[in-house]
């Protein structure tokens, strides 16, 4: 049986959409009846100095141990992360591994705009090294084909599995924001958002589910004014995360960069209609009948679409409905990781021809 390494942060002690992505694909039933998933974590948070150690150490172990995987799947968010996964990809193809580079970072676009000329260089020269470069939408493929002159790129969604999902509708007027707190992904927008909602008399409950910026975003919601309609979890666990969005009617994620986030798809598997904005993957990858999409930062978009929402509980159920048979068809795990086999098994293939 092939055998694939999952290279990434430490699924079993991270948070965030990458490790979510590595345990999924590590625990999948589909990939698992035809390959060997290996984990090798590149990363463990911690504090700055153990995760330097943890870093340095296991990039040591992955030079000076002997490779036993057909393909490298090496998981890939911007900055930093980039530089260190290339190297992992450079040392697999010595090794004779297959490379597929998986790009998570919400704000690729920006990282590159960022590189010296010679930066951007080295970056293109590295990904078309690559075997397969997967990335999380179709705008983000045009984003790799086109800047970067890319011919090796794919689109393959984020998924979850659909079974572990309670779809329900949730309890009237009940929001959830599920993701880290904090600028990007339009936390502060929301909380402006919703005072102007409390400002008109309307009646909600919003749970913000992520770490990040707890602090301060809970001295936002004191200004304005919604500090006894919010509440603040901080980091929570899947089955957690699954409890809140049962419960919850609407979700938003009025982000200003994403890829295509897992925590979209949880909700729509719950029985959220959602409220997000024309960034990244989403546009795309979301059910059209299931969500509502605004300008990211359009803060009065925003409450607007909170509203009539609110105001019409039975179109939001029928949107959680449409969201629901959207992602059974298109985003459960089996479909896309089926789609994933299919890939690894043309990329062995192609390995062998070239080998007879």
């Amino acid at each position: 049986m092939y055998k694939i390494l999952m290279i990434g942060p430490d699924s079993s002690r991270a948070s965030g959409g990458m490790a979510s992505v590595i345990r999924s694909l590590s625990k999948s039933e589909t990939l698992a009846s035809r390959f060997t998933i290996l984990e090798f974590p590149s990363c463990r948070d911690g504090s700055l100095a153990s995760r330097l150690f943890f870093t340095g150490v296991q990039y040591m172990r992955f030079i000076i141990k002997p490779l036993k995987a057909d393909i490298c799947h090496i998981h890939i968010a911007s900055y930093s992360s980039t530089w260190r996964k290339l190297l992992y990809g450079k040392a697999a193809k010595l090794k004779g591994s297959r490379v597929v580079y998986h790009v998570h970072g919400a704000e690729y676009k920006k990282f590159f705009a960022s590189l010296s000329e010679r930066g951007q260089k080295r970056l293109r020269h590295s990904f078309s090294q690559a075997d397969a470069v997967i990335v999380l939408s179709n705008s983000w493929k045009c984003f790799f084909e086109n800047t970067l002159d890319l011919k090796n790129v794919v689109v393959i969604n984020n998924s979850i599995d659909c079974a572990k999902s309670n779809f329900k509708h949730g309890f009237p007027a009940s929001i959830a924001f599920v993701g880290r707190l904090g600028v990007r992904k339009g936390a502060y927008d929301l909380i402006k958002a919703l005072g102007m909602l409390q400002s008109k008399g309307m009646r909600f409950f919003c749970t913000f589910a992520g770490d990040g910026e707890i602090e301060k975003l809970q001295e936002a919601a004191k200004v304005a004014g919604v500090s006894q309609s919010t509440q603040f979890t901080g980091w929570l666990g899947e089955e957690k995360v699954q409890d809140i969005l049962s419960s919850s009617s609407i979700m938003v994620l009025p982000s200003y960069d994403e890829g295509f986030p897992v925590s979209i798809i949880e909700a729509m598997a719950a029985g959220n209609a959602v409220v997000s904005t024309c960034v990244g993957g989403i546009p795309e990858e979301v059910c059209r009948a299931g969500s509502v999409l605004i300008g990211p930062g359009d803060v009065s978009a925003l409450a607007c679409a909170l509203e009539e929402l609110l105001v019409d509980q039975d179109r939001a159920y029928q949107m959680a409905d449409a969201n629901q048979e959207y992602v059974l068809g298109k985003l459960d795990n089996k479909v896309v990781h089926t789609q994933l086999a299919n890939l690894y098994l043309r990329l062995l293939d192609d390995d062998a021809e070239q080998n007879t």
